[in-house]
């Protein structure tokens, strides 16, 4: 069967509207923006990258602009759509391992297989919930700095300029973190920020569209930790569940129509103490269980 053409005996599966706009549906899977705050070994940005393949491999058959291998939709989803945090640094490693592993198992000429670039402002070890508060007015100037740094370092190949680049770019997070902690004392923990780290996510559009992630549950808080969680975040008091914190983060680093999509334990849906956590979600989004 030729293919886009509808016979006596092959219907098409695909909605028409889909098929009628399927450039425009390629462009956007393309540029999504994906991120699991709790990225652990990166079985949900796998999983992710595979359905934005998959998808854009059928798309392919009816924009004829959509032209690519699944290697090829593959290094562009790691590339430009993937981000993930971990405060396990093995786990970063596996994830990073993981992505690269499941490009080149679809590739048979290694001659066509490129070197990646480097992940390491991609997927990064932090805490997630320790980031700088919501208000904190940073640099300007050092931010853009922080962003220029970034994108040279992630085509960086020459080892010796790779961490020259990674010493400058980590100490102008810390003087960012620096110049922001007169608003907060317990800044001092602070490893992780998405506005700093991820920027120019929040530069282009304001956040992700996707936030995805089995956050954890049942951890134990030091008094410093469990203090910021509380000051920044309404969902988390008293002996909540830490997920209910990453719940809350999930809104914050998205786009407006933006989705999150968790694991979590259902003790939130009826649990006496997650009351706030409730009228938050009510309040802030459209659930769909």
């Amino acid at each position: 069967v030729a293919a886009g053409r509808e016979t006596s005996t092959y219907k098409f599966e695909m909605p028409p509207s889909i098929r009628a706009n399927a450039m425009r549906v390629d462009e956007a899977l393309a540029a999504v923006k994906v991120c699991d705050p709790a990225v652990g070994s990166g079985a949900f940005p796998v999983g992710m990258m595979n359905e934005i393949v998959k998808a854009r491999e059928v798309l392919s058959i009816y924009s004829q602009t959509s032209e690519g291998s699944v290697y090829d939709f593959k290094r562009e989803c790691i590339e430009n759509s993937l981000y993930g945090v971990d405060i396990d640094p093995g786990a970063v490693e596996i994830a990073k391992l993981r992505l690269w592993l499941s490009l080149v198992v679809d590739e048979e000429d290694i001659h066509n297989i490129k070197p990646l670039p480097n992940l390491d402002y991609k997927l990064m070890r932090g805490n997630s919930l320790l980031g700088l508060p919501d208000g904190v007015l940073l640099n300007p100037e050092k931010l853009q700095e922080l962003e220029e740094r970034k994108k040279t370092y992630f085509d960086e190949t020459n080892p010796s300029k790779k961490d020259d680049l990674r010493k400058e770019i980590n100490h102008l997070f810390e003087e960012l973190v620096e110049s922001a902690r007169q608003f907060d004392p317990t800044l001092g923990k602070v490893n992780f920020d998405f506005r700093t780290h991820f920027s120019e996510i929040f530069q282009e559009q304001g956040g992700f569209d996707v936030v995805i992630g089995n956050p954890p549950y049942g951890a134990k808080l030091n008094d410093l930790s469990k203090q910021f969680i509380t000051s920044n975040f309404q969902c988390f008091k008293g002996n909540f569940d830490i997920y209910s914190a990453f719940i809350q983060l999930a809104f914050q680093i998205s786009t407006e129509d933006g989705f999150w999509s968790f694991i979590n334990p259902v003790s939130w849906q009826s649990g006496e103490n997650y009351i706030v956590l409730r009228r938050f979600l009510l309040q802030n989004g459209k659930l769909e269980i």
